[in-house]
């Protein structure tokens, strides 16, 4: 949403939207004193969800769909 208002490229927002999430994720360890997952993981990926749901959000944003289905569509693209 942030590079979506700052006017960046689509590319631009959808990695600055992969950035947030996966490193939102690396602070919640820190901060809980786990081990990090996204280095400790075999099992489990980050990135690629975060960047999939950031993409359509972005495609349903430049189709003007209402903000809670775009929301509701990234959402389920990185949970998928």
């Amino acid at each position: 949403q942030n590079g979506i208002r700052a006017g960046t490229s689509m590319v631009v927002s959808a990695i600055c939207g992969m950035t947030t999430s996966t490193f939102g994720g690396l602070t919640r360890d820190v901060l809980c004193g786990r081990p990090v997952r996204i280095v400790h993981s075999n099992a489990e990926i980050y990135a690629q969800p975060a960047l999939a749901g950031a993409i359509i959000y972005l495609l349903a944003h430049r189709a003007r769909a209402a903000p809670m289905f775009r929301i509701s569509l990234g959402m389920i693209a990185c949970m998928g």
